[in-house]
C-alpha cells in the first residue's frame, strides 16, 4: 500500500462519516488481528500503527483499542 502502510494501518486512520453511515474501524481492526496483522510493523516513515491512529487523527476508540492491544 502507499507509503508500505499495511491494512491495518489504513483501518487505524479511518473515521466516522459524518452522514452518519455506521463505522466499522474496531471491527476490522479485530478481524485482522485475528488473521495475523502484526501492531508492530512500521511503513516507510517509521510509524507503527498505534502512531499513525494518534498522529493522523484516527477516532479516539481506535487509539484506545490499539493501546489495549500493545499492552
Amino acid at each position: 500500500m502507499e507509503g508500505g502502510k499495511t491494512a491495518l494501518h489504513v483501518v487505524a486512520l479511518s473515521r466516522k462519516k459524518a452522514d452518519g453511515c455506521p463505522w466499522y474501524g474496531l471491527e476490522i481492526a479485530e478481524l485482522l488481528i485475528q488473521n495475523g496483522a502484526r501492531l508492530d510493523v512500521l511503513d516507510r516513515d517509521q510509524h507503527s500503527v498505534l502512531d499513525i491512529a494518534v498522529v493522523g487523527g484516527g477516532e479516539i476508540a481506535m487509539v484506545e483499542y490499539l493501546v489495549a492491544k500493545t499492552q
